[in-house]
């Protein structure tokens, strides 16, 4: 379980609940993706009031902050950040293979991209009755999975594919911190495995390359057949090769593309 990220930046009573913030948090840009769907609001959907004041919880700063994985002596932040008021929780992830190994990683993360990524959920999800889910820097899996420059069947998992998630849900159910969207949403592993079939696509027939990435097109697809509404499969879930690679520090440098990206409704 993660711990609160901030104490309240003000009193409850204090918020005027009615307010929606408008047009001040950024869309998610291709390949990123968001959702709003009844998963998120099980047993009831988490209400617009609540959501606003679990986040004024999160400061707009821009000063990045030192968040670790696992907890241990000496670290103030453990992540995942997590904020709630009533019947609304705000959770923020790090996602993607490196981020459920066993060794300690230290990421830096800016309060403010989260404040937006929750804030959009809000905006565009809870507004409407629904909790949801939104991702930011899904391009740093993709960019790997897609290299032809790598042995994919031995190469290991880089920590530089590790990406943001965040979701908005109902405190009905009781906590559960361990549902990464971004590890587990069947959405997620679909857009990775589009790209990869794109890029075996964009290869020469009969070439190596396009073998290559035919393997790699199958592992994915593979192990997003088998993802459901569980934390038992992820998008990499399937039978690989792999190396462990070293511990170590991370700054996720979120990579998009140019294009936009609308909302999926399922």
């Amino acid at each position: 379980m993660g711990l609160t990220l901030f104490q309240p930046a003000l009193n409850a009573s204090a918020l005027n609940a009615s307010a929606v913030p408008v047009g001040v948090f950024p869309a998610p840009v291709s390949p990123d993706l968001y959702s709003c769907r009844g998963y998120y609001s099980y047993p009831s959907p988490p209400t617009a009031a609540d959501c606003r004041i679990a986040l004024s919880q999160i400061p707009q700063s821009t000063e990045p902050v030192p968040w670790y994985d696992l907890p241990g002596p000496g670290r103030e932040h453990v992540l995942p950040i997590s904020v709630q008021h009533g019947t609304c929780q705000i959770l923020f992830h790090i996602s993607g293979p490196e981020s459920q190994t066993a060794s300690p990683t230290l990421t830096y993360i800016v309060p403010k991209q989260v404040w937006e990524m929750a804030g959009w959920i809000l905006s565009r999800c809870v507004s409407t009755g629904r909790g949801g889910f939104v991702t930011k820097g899904l391009l740093n899996s993709i960019s790997w999975l897609v290299d032809p420059n790598i042995n994919f069947q031995e190469d290991p998992y880089p920590t530089s594919m590790n990406f943001y998630s965040l979701h908005i849900w109902s405190t009905s159910d009781g906590e559960d911190d361990s549902w990464n969207p971004g590890n587990y949403e069947f959405m997620v592993g679909e857009k990775i495995l589009q790209a990869v079939e794109a890029a075996e696509a964009a290869t020469a027939p009969d070439s190596p390359e396009r073998e290559d990435f035919a393997w790699r097109q199958e592992y994915i697809r593979e192990a997003v057949v088998n993802m459901d509404d569980t934390d038992d499969h992820t998008w990499w879930d399937a039978p690989r090769p792999r190396l462990e690679g070293p511990a170590g520090n991370t700054s996720i440098v979120l990579k998009t593309a140019n294009q936009s990206v609308s909302a999926t409704d399922v």
